[in-house]
């Protein structure tokens, strides 16, 4: 529940502009099976044999979100049975919390094509394919990933990925490779204090088994210094105090 509280405030911090709670109707969601009628409309373009995860493993997870004109919508998602109660009480914070939904459809709406739901910006979650650039299966063929809002979808990352994937560090003072000390980079500093913070939920995913390895190589006094400096940014509203940007 803390990582899923975690993620939602991620998401919120992420810039998608909240709806005020207080105007919104209240939230309603639930988990059902899939019907006869849904397993037919998810064969072959969806779901094949040989999937990783049988039909009856999967759930409908039906919720009511947030679009981004400010109205009320209802929207589903397809996940693994082991992970639907979670993956509803994250839509319900998420409602809470204002945060809007482009749309969520099943991606058999969309032939099973991921490319084609991402360009919608539709929120999905299970697919039975492969990892992007790989052979091995993705989560999502778990029904254990939900890409939420693809063209806007926050995540966590350090300024290392940030500095390989961009040109946002180009003229930065700050060193995307560096934890802690003044010229840490406070993208850095967050993300580390965000897997020491989420270590023992983190651990129990498969695909932070590296991550998680090497946040096992950080001594206390490490682990302390960052903490302290994630705190400290955070006060400052985000951004690194002054006395740590030498403005």
């Amino acid at each position: 529940m803390a990582l899923t509280r975690a993620l939602v405030a991620i998401t919120v911090a992420a810039g998608v502009a909240t709806v005020p709670a207080a105007a919104a109707p209240a939230f309603h969601g639930g988990v059902s099976p899939l019907t006869a009628a849904v397993k037919k409309r998810m064969t072959p373009s969806v779901w094949r044999p040989g999937c990783p995860v049988p039909l009856n493993r999967l759930r409908r997870v039906l919720v009511t979100h947030h679009d981004f004109r400010g109205r009320t919508r209802r929207g589903v998602v397809v996940v693994n049975a082991d992970v639907a109660q979670r993956v509803l009480r994250a839509f319900r914070l998420m409602y809470d919390a204002g945060v809007p939904i482009r749309r969520m459809r099943p991606i058999e709406a969309y032939g099973g094509d991921d490319f084609r739901s991402i360009e919608a910006d539709n929120t999905s979650a299970f697919n039975c394919r492969a990892a992007t650039g790989s052979s091995r299966w993705s989560q999502h063929a778990y029904g254990r990933a939900v890409d939420v809002n693809p063209l806007e979808n926050p995540y966590v990352s350090g300024g290392r990925y940030l500095h390989t994937m961009s040109d946002h560090c180009r003229s930065c003072w700050f060193r995307p490779t560096e934890r802690v000390g003044e010229r840490a980079c406070p993208f850095t500093t967050l993300y580390w204090d965000f897997l020491i913070r989420h270590e023992g939920t983190l651990a129990g995913n498969q695909r932070m088994t590296l991550q998680v390895r090497n946040l096992g190589r950080l001594g206390p006094a490490e682990r302390a210094a960052i903490s302290q400096r994630a705190t400290a940014i955070r006060a400052a509203g985000g951004a690194p105090p002054r006395a740590l940007t030498l403005l």
